[in-house]
């Protein structure tokens, strides 16, 4: 299948935007560790299921833009979108998840020390 240059362009434009969408998701499961679910089987499960969605999701993202094959640019296009989201707007979405934990972490430590007494 021969693509245009027109539509390579919209392609990837519309690839780096998935990725940007896979970044977000990504953003769940860092809050989830944020969180306290980081034991070694918790963020064994969270990559095991963050990359089989990321797989089946890019996957399906081929099907329906360039008919299933594999085209290099489309898979730079899911890595730049990814890369970039992850250190631009990731990096505050870090932060912003260290509140929340901190808070909930000195929670739960007031609470186990009220129930001791």
């Amino acid at each position: 299948m021969h693509l245009s240059v027109e539509e390579q362009g919209e392609i990837f434009s519309a690839a780096v935007l998935f990725g940007i969408a896979l970044g977000v998701f990504y953003d769940f499961f860092r809050l989830l560790r944020a969180l306290g679910f980081r034991s070694r089987a918790a963020v064994f499960i969270q990559d095991v299921f963050f990359m089989s969605c990321c797989g089946m999701l890019c996957f399906l993202f081929a099907q329906t833009t360039v008919h299933g094959t594999f085209r290099l640019f489309v898979f730079i296009g899911h890595i730049l979108g990814m890369l970039g989201y992850r250190f631009s707007v990731g990096i505050f979405t870090g932060m912003a998840y260290r509140l929340p934990a901190k808070g909930l972490h000195r929670a739960v430590r007031f609470t186990k020390r009220i129930l001791r007494c």
